[in-house]
């Protein structure tokens, strides 16, 4: 044998140096013969030793890779196997007795409302009101000290507002619904935009609770009376000093001549609620939240109530007559409604009030612009409410039945409010209106005061300070008093009644009695 036949690898080499090793292996027949040629050849001197190792380290390295494939394989399949499951992703087992503990402000509410129907669909599921009255639970507990609420308390299902649930977000005490929602395909598409969006930014991105209705104000007009009077329709995004423009031009486009107003608002037009109206939008408060002390005597505050009182006294806006009372008529349905009787060309209200229209057989053609904004923040409604947001305590054992439960609120409200027809709130996803404007309800996202609670300051005096302020306004209007001076005696007067440490925290709102936007004792 030559020198050069000695160094051609045989057939069986060849072999081994194109074993596919990706493919994971190679022969029981090769590997023998392998090893038999690595005992066979003697130790050689000098530069050719090289090539005795050669084989060996080709085996070698092929054994080696096929342990880190397997090692590769065993890892990528290990979660699968040993990763914990969150029960949440799992199905309800229907064999399985549980109990799932719900807060919320009423036991009967709850369980007429969504309790009755869930226990059917899950019969194995006992649901457990803890009702709160008209402090929950969750504000009493973290009004004590937020710090060291034990998580271990929480119920399983919470009806909270937007500041506690802002708060229950941060201290993360809430579980995140993202995963369920889209393990199951939950149609989050259907829900108000905004509301997502601002829920979502409570928990940077993340989502932990849902709500299954809203409520807002919106701008209903009368297109015949627009048409009439030569003036242009409301628009989306209009701010308040737009809309008393436009209802200024309604008078003097010939409605002040007919008898016929540019605007009503919703409970007649008592000047206290508009001027309340306006300086939400503008984000001014009774009591300014960063000092706590009130402030009422401020140029930003002249400037809206100026605002409202000239619109009043150019007959721009529609005043109720007042009962012998004292108190306003058309609240009391003492007056009829003037947008319906073609009084009024524009009117401001809540989404239940295309219930009141569906309803009349005098409605005229009609349609919707969002409410008026601050030119500021001309996408934030000021007026947007929650009758509560649902959540899932990250502690609880139950977060599969949790999610089923908020899920059917989700799904049920609808159905329930067009059932029972009561004039509530809208669920989500909008009831649509064939060939109305509804879209205007979902233009505007929730402004986020409705999460930090600044607009709890002040209300254990707020409903003195509005009364004080019907009252100056009168004055005003008459001719009585300047609007400076009711100014400085309004900030005096207001003074006298507030005391910061009495007040609820900020970040802190404790649900009214009965206002959860889900019962009948809704506002």
């Amino acid at each position: 044998m030559t020198k050069n036949e000695r160094n051609e690898p045989e057939a069986w080499e060849q072999q081994l140096r194109r074993l596919p090793l990706s493919q994971g292996g190679f022969s029981k027949e090769l590997a023998e013969r392998v090893q038999a040629r690595v005992r066979m050849v003697p130790p050689v001197r000098g530069r050719s030793r090289k090539w005795l190792w050669l084989p060996a380290a080709a085996l070698l390295g092929a054994v080696v890779f096929g342990v880190a494939e397997a090692d590769r394989l065993k890892s990528a399949f290990t979660p699968l196997v040993t990763q914990p499951k969150d029960p949440a992703l799992q199905p309800l087992d229907p064999n399985t007795a549980l109990t799932l503990k719900v807060a919320y402000f009423s036991e009967e509410a709850f369980m007429s409302q969504y309790g009755a129907v869930f226990q059917k669909k899950f019969p194995n599921v006992k649901v457990e009101i803890i009702p709160y009255g008209d402090v929950s639970p969750v504000s009493s507990v973290m009004r004590s000290n937020p710090s060291t609420w034990p998580v271990e308390e929480l119920p399983d299902v919470m009806g909270v507002n937007g500041a506690e649930f802002a708060t229950l977000v941060r201290q993360g005490k809430l579980y995140a619904l993202d995963e369920v929602v889209k393990k199951d395909g939950f149609p989050l598409k259907t829900a108000h935009p905004g509301l997502i969006e601002a829920l979502r930014k409570q928990g940077d991105g993340k989502l932990y609770g849902l709500a299954p209705s809203f409520d807002q104000l919106a701008v209903y007009y009368n297109k015949a009376l627009f048409d009439r009077y030569g003036v242009a329709y409301p628009e989306d995004g209009m701010s308040w000093e737009e809309l008393l423009g436009i209802a200024a031009a309604i008078g003097e486009g010939g409605g002040r001549r007919e008898g016929v107003y540019g605007l009503a608002t919703g409970n007649g037009s008592w000047p206290t609620s508009m001027i309340m109206q306006v300086a939400n939008a503008a984000g001014i408060s009774i009591i300014d939240p960063k000092t706590r002390q009130v402030a009422i005597d401020t140029p930003q505050w002249r400037m809206v109530w100026a605002t409202v009182l000239e619109a009043l006294r150019e007959g721009a806006v529609y005043e109720a007559p007042q009962s012998a009372s004292g108190g306003n008529r058309a609240e009391t349905g003492g007056t009829p409604d003037p947008f319906l009787t073609g009084k009024a060309a524009m009117t401001l209200q809540r989404y239940s009030y295309i219930q009141t229209l569906k309803a009349s057989k005098n409605a005229p053609e009609w349609d919707v612009a969002s409410e008026p904004v601050h030119p500021d923040r001309p996408s934030e409604s000021m007026t947007f409410s929650l009758g509560g947001i649902f959540a899932v305590s990250a502690n609880s054992p139950n977060r599969r039945a949790a999610w089923e439960l908020i899920k059917l609120i989700q799904q049920e409200e609808p159905r329930r409010l067009e059932v029972d027809r009561y004039p509530a709130s809208p669920a989500m996803p909008v009831a649509s209106v064939p060939g109305k404007h509804t879209e205007a309800f979902l233009k505007v996202r929730p402004s986020d005061l409705l999460f930090d609670g600044s607009s709890s300051l002040g209300r254990t005096i707020s409903g003195e300070v509005f009364k004080k302020l019907q009252t100056k306004s009168a004055e005003v209007l008459q001719g009585r008093k300047t609007l400076e001076q009711a100014l400085r005696e309004l900030q005096a007067e207001t003074e006298k009644l507030w005391n910061p440490e009495e007040s609820e925290r900020p970040g802190l709102v404790p649900l009214p009695k009965g206002n959860t936007g889900h019962g009948k004792n809704r506002q």
